[in-house]
């Protein structure tokens, strides 16, 4: 009986540290971001475990897995719509996405968008 108990305990174990891990992995979500040319700091937090940002130019193209976001010089845009304007000269945007949704902040303060 004690063998039996032990092998459990020993299969028990790891699969409940295993399966501790996904769920914090799938709760946490995840971040991506970076600095562009212009030195306009871009960074991107996602409720989704898949969550990246590419460079090019003065732009910065975020792709969450079900949401791509687009932060240009003058525009924000999400899934290829322009949903707002921004200035040329703000230093730090932050794009938060959860539950589907995406919001913005400029410089620290909300950018109102379009209904999309």
């Amino acid at each position: 009986m004690t063998r039996s108990l032990i092998k459990t305990v020993l299969i028990a174990v790891p699969l409940l540290a295993i399966t501790m891990l996904i769920v914090i992995v799938v709760i946490s979500g995840s971040s991506a971001g970076g600095t562009l040319r212009s030195g306009r700091a871009v960074v991107a937090k996602s409720d989704s475990i898949y969550c990246w940002c590419t460079f090019a130019s003065d732009t910065a193209t975020i792709n969450t897995g079900r949401k791509e976001i687009v932060v240009q010089p003058t525009a924000l845009l999400v899934d290829g719509v322009a949903v707002a304007d921004i200035d040329k000269d703000v230093a730090y945007v932050q794009v938060h996405v959860k539950r589907g949704v995406v919001t913005f902040l400029a410089d620290g303060a909300t950018v109102q968008t379009t209904r999309r």
